[in-house]
């Protein structure tokens, strides 16, 4: 957890044992991964614990609520970046895809998978399709401050015509924040915001009084 201060929370004493330790991650989701983490030294397990994890992160937000939407609003604005910003910084964003060979990270989860597994290997481009793939990229992804524009459409479409954008505009919002908001910020949970989005920003092109069937208008 990004924001948690046990100073300011003060969890009873099953909850302290989550409390965060020396580990630092640069993205909230990685911390059920670092073994330093404080979930992560409880016995059992982390997936063990995930009823004392739920009550401490509802406790935590339900005593720290600025702080809180202050990570929601940083991880969300990612969204808007003009180039994709790695999050977290190990993951490939778009315009990362690279030729050549990348070999396995050195983790303990992937050293007990390759362990178990013998054909477990690196990863590596093969041609013609990691070329197409590359140069494909760069023109068709949809930069953060398109997105940004489409979604200030969707709303003046929401406040102009309501019965029409309210509800995509909102659907799109939901889309957007709420993974954020429970888990962290991912570029793939993004791509379900657009359609939605596009489709509340288009109420904004179209004419109030267009009759049904009409241009403009509803059919």
């Amino acid at each position: 957890m990004t924001f948690a201060d046990c100073r300011v929370i003060q969890p009873p004493p099953d909850q302290a044992r989550l409390c965060p330790t020396e580990a630092v991650q640069d993205a909230a989701s990685e911390y059920v991964w670092d073994p330093d983490a404080a979930i992560n030294r409880l016995p059992g397990g982390r997936f063990a614990h995930n009823a004392l994890a739920r009550d401490f992160a509802l406790r935590a937000i339900a005593a720290q609520p600025l702080d809180y939407l202050r990570d929601v609003l940083r991880d969300t604005a990612l969204t808007f970046a003009w180039t994709p910003v790695p999050h977290p910084a190990r993951v490939t964003p778009a315009f990362g895809f690279a030729q050549g060979v990348r070999t396995l990270p050195d983790q303990p989860l992937v050293r007990e998978a390759a362990g178990r597994y013998s054909d477990i290997r690196g990863i590596g481009s093969v041609e013609p399709f990691a070329g197409f793939l590359v140069a494909y990229q760069y023109p068709a992804y949809l930069r953060g401050p398109v997105i940004a524009v489409i979604l200030l459409a969707g709303a003046y479409a929401a406040v102009r015509r309501p019965r029409v954008a309210a509800l995509p505009f909102s659907a799109a919002m939901i889309l957007l924040v709420a993974p954020v908001a429970v888990l962290d910020f991912d570029h793939r949970y993004v791509l379900p915001v657009i359609p939605v989005a596009c489709w509340a920003a288009a109420a904004a092109f179209t004419s109030r009084d267009a009759r049904p069937g009409s241009p403009g208008g509803r059919a």
